[in-house]
């Protein structure tokens, strides 16, 4: 029955250890004859993360029958699932996200004659595959997987053809090309694949699936070219397939017509390298002029003048900056609505600053923030939407230490910041960099940073603060920089979760970076004017010591407890002839 199902689910899956345990322990002790003969066990409806009826929260708590939904997430459940959960004769909905699952039982699936499933959430845990998965019932429609520890694709999931919504991202683990097989998922509205590390080019199968309304492939390996075959997605409203990050890939070629994709609002291509003008008669059949529209391309090779018919998308925001637009008609600077509003009051400059100027977003956003001349002319920013002044023999506007340090903040949550004492008061409506370029900030005096009599930064301590998110690569230009402690945070320098440009930080002494979660030593050789580094706790991928680590022969201090260390001591160590303290324990 489904009680001594769910007992089975408690025992498999650690319930001794997880976070809340209501009804459940105590069903398990009556099950194991421990249980309080003078104390009744709670009725399954009642217990934690257990939804029974229909409708909203528990329809009927005084009831062991009708399970249909169970949301154990972040509960610290553990190894395995109990197969025989997918036989509740109710159950719709299962979520499980943000465990420790490893097997999630799903060779116990049978189909028709099984649970009713509706939404199958495994987000967040440790699994590397979904065999059985291809035996769901077809009332399946929402499936989610993220963040496990995959090694290929779980091509099971091609099965399921009724499936609307399929959700796999930051599973780096996964390097091939991204597979044909999801052209046969023709139910599909919702594919999110984004952080994983697919390769080749975007399979023009993809462009089968004509009910699809949300792509995101973004932060993938991908190359090649837009396929015009995605034109054939008609009900498509959110295409995304950014490439922010230095290691993902970049698609090229010239930016399809795409006439008959007539509900496409949102568009993400931000970072690629799409060349050729921008075309006439872009979404020619749009039924969507008349609503909130925003459109991405920021830093491609897009050149030539802007479309004069784009006024056709009456509330249009456009991100255009670093391409080479050289010319945006005069009518288009006239649309009151586009640029959330912005044009009416800025002109052409709100949608991209002329050449000979520039602006951290490439355009007027404020009256603060405007196009600023560059003093190289137009030999520094010959083309319209420039984001830095660039001298004559190419380099690039170089970020002061404030700037640095703001958008680290920025960046890094600094409302969510556990001490941020100078931080807040001074950055308190700073939405970008750009906006404190003629303001001199006390930045000295903020929490955690400490500079040398010429103002420059020496030292940032921000250890166990609530940090979270991708830290600026410009950190490792702040030249003075001897100490730099960002342990017991949740922050990365780049989407490999490798060691970025620290090897551009010439005078960094001291890293301290326990507890996050960095994972691969890639650019640690690059740090060669380092004294102590520390990395107790960090999430490294489990393996031997890299050969670049032995470059750091200045090292002092080297601590990497807990870190996922395997193998034998590599004789290598004899090149850090100045190690004093060693510290590698339980590896």
């Amino acid at each position: 029955n489904e009680k001594e199902t769910l007992v089975r689910l408690y025992r498999l899956a650690g319930g001794k250890k997880w976070a809340n345990r209501y009804g459940w322990e105590e069903a398990a002790d009556e099950y194991e004859g421990k249980g309080d003969a003078g104390k009744p066990v709670p009725k399954v409806c009642s217990w934690y993360g257990v939804r029974c009826g229909g409708g909203k929260g528990n329809a009927d708590v005084d009831s062991d029958i009708g399970v249909t939904e169970l949301n154990l997430s972040g509960n610290q459940l553990s190894g395995k699932i109990s197969k025989h959960l997918y036989a509740m004769p109710s159950l719709q909905v299962i979520d499980f996200k943000n465990n420790q699952i490893t097997d999630a039982g799903l060779d116990g699936i049978v189909g028709e004659s099984g649970a009713p499933l509706q939404k199958l959430v495994l987000s967040e845990n440790q699994l590397t595959s979904l065999a059985g998965i291809e035996n769901a019932p077809e009332s399946l429609e929402e499936l989610h997987c993220n963040e496990n520890a995959f090694t290929k694709f779980p091509k099971e999931i091609f099965a399921l053809t009724k499936l609307k919504t399929f959700m796999m991202t930051h599973s780096s683990g996964i390097s091939e090309k991204l597979p044909k097989g999801f052209g046969q998922m023709k139910n599909l509205r919702k594919l999110l694949l984004w952080y994983n590390n697919f390769t080749g080019s975007i399979p023009t199968e993809l462009g089968h699936l004509k009910k699809l309304e949300q792509l995101a492939l973004d932060e993938n390996k991908l190359t090649g070219t837009l396929p015009t075959e995605l034109g054939n997605m008609y009900n498509l409203q959110y295409l995304s397939i950014q490439n922010f990050e230095e290691t993902s890939g970049l698609l090229t070629g010239r930016l399809p017509k795409w006439h008959d994709l007539v509900y496409l609002r949102e568009i993400y291509l931000d970072y690629n390298s799409l060349t050729g003008t921008f075309p006439e008669n872009f979404l020619k059949h749009s039924n969507v002029t008349d609503k909130d529209c925003y459109w991405g391309f920021d830093q491609n090779s897009l050149k030539g003048t802007l479309p004069k018919d784009l006024k056709r998308f009456e509330k249009l925001k456009i991100d255009l900056r670093g391409n080479q637009i050289s010319k945006i008609p005069k009518d288009l600077c006239k649309m009151k609505k586009w640029m959330t509003g912005n044009v009416m009051q800025f002109g052409c400059d709100a949608i991209l600053c002329p050449a000979g100027t520039y602006a951290y977003g490439g355009r007027q956003e404020t009256d603060d923030i405007t196009c600023k001349t560059c003093q190289y002319g137009e030999d520094g920013t010959p083309y319209m939407g420039s984001t830095e002044c660039v001298d004559a023999e190419g380099g690039q506007w170089d970020p002061n230490d404030q700037q640095i340090l703001v958008k680290l903040a920025l960046n890094t949550g600094l409302d969510k910041w556990k001490k941020s004492s100078g931080w807040k008061e001074d950055l308190a409506s700073v939405t970008s960099p750009d906006e404190t370029v003629n303001l001199l900030l006390d930045f000295c005096s903020w929490h955690g940073v400490e500079c040398n009599n010429a103002n420059k930064v020496e030292k940032l301590k921000l250890p166990e603060n609530g940090l979270k998110g991708k830290v600026t690569k410009e950190i490792f230009q702040l030249k003075a920089l001897k100490e730099l402690d960002l342990s017991h945070n949740e922050v990365h320098f780049d989407s490999d979760h490798s060691f970025g440009f620290v090897g551009h930080a010439t005078s960094l002494e001291k890293l301290y970076l326990d507890a996050t979660p960095i994972n691969k030593w890639d650019g640690i050789g690059g740090a060669q004017s380092l004294v102590e580094l520390t990395l107790d706790d960090a999430e490294l991928n489990p393996g031997p010591l890299p050969d670049e680590l032995f470059q750091l022969t200045n090292l002092k201090v080297f601590r990497c407890q807990f870190c996922g260390i395997t193998g034998t001591l590599p004789k290598a160590f004899k090149q850090m002839s100045s190690l004093e303290n060693l510290n590698l324990y339980g590896n």
